[in-house]
This record gives C-alpha cells, sequence and structure tokens, in this order.
C-alpha cells in the first residue's frame, strides 16, 4: 500500500530540515548570524572556528567574518556567518540556540 502524501514519511523529512545547512534558495545572501563581540580578532575567529565546529551541517556553507568596530574609545570585533537569505539565517539561529549557542539574526548594509 502507497502512503498518501503528507504521510509520516514526509513528517520525517520536514523534522529533519532545520540541521540540514541553511537554504540560500533566493540567492539573495542579505542576512548574517552573529553569535558575539570579542576584544580581539583572535578571539572572535576561536570563537566562530568552535561554534562552526558544533553546529556541523548548519553552518558548513557559512561563511565566517570579523568584522572590526569602534564605538567611542572602544574597538571590538563582531564574530558572524554570512550567506544566507532571511529564512535561512532564521532558521539556522534556531538551530545554534537549540544546541544553547547564543545568536542573532541581522542584516547586511
Amino acid at each position: 500500500a502507497k502512503r498518501p502524501a503528507g504521510g509520516p514519511a514526509d513528517n520525517r523529512t520536514a523534522a529533519l530540515r532545520p540541521s540540514l545547512p541553511p537554504a540560500q534558495s533566493d540567492g539573495n545572501n542579505t542576512h548574517l548570524i552573529q553569535i558575539g563581540a570579542f576584544n580581539s580578532a583572535t578571539e572572535a575567529k576561536h570563537q566562530l572556528e568552535t561554534v562552526q565546529a558544533k553546529a556541523g551541517a548548519v553552518l558548513r556553507q557559512a561563511d565566517p567574518v570579523t568584522q572590526a568596530v569602534t564605538q567611542g574609545d572602544r574597538r571590538f570585533f563582531r564574530a558572524r556567518f554570512a550567506g544566507f537569505d532571511s529564512n535561512g539565517a532564521t532558521a539556522a539561529c534556531q538551530e545554534l540556540r537549540r544546541r544553547s549557542i547564543d545568536c542573532f539574526v541581522t542584516r547586511t548594509r
């Protein structure tokens, strides 16, 4: 007997989607995931490597980026993952949070 569309196999596939590499379906890579801001570029890069290793497939297609920012007399380095559309960034960040990794989604400028 055939399973009707939307049966258990389809539900199982849908449940796995968040752990797959983020969709970049529309080619509109306008969003980033930020995992923190650090006092040195070295620490920012280290955190990017650590999170990418923990996240596995979630960030496999993402590009790790550090961004130097100066506010007043303070300089810090944002640790971000680039290469997402809005939906892909949101889904990936939700999966990171499930793995106890703090993050938020932001737009490129």
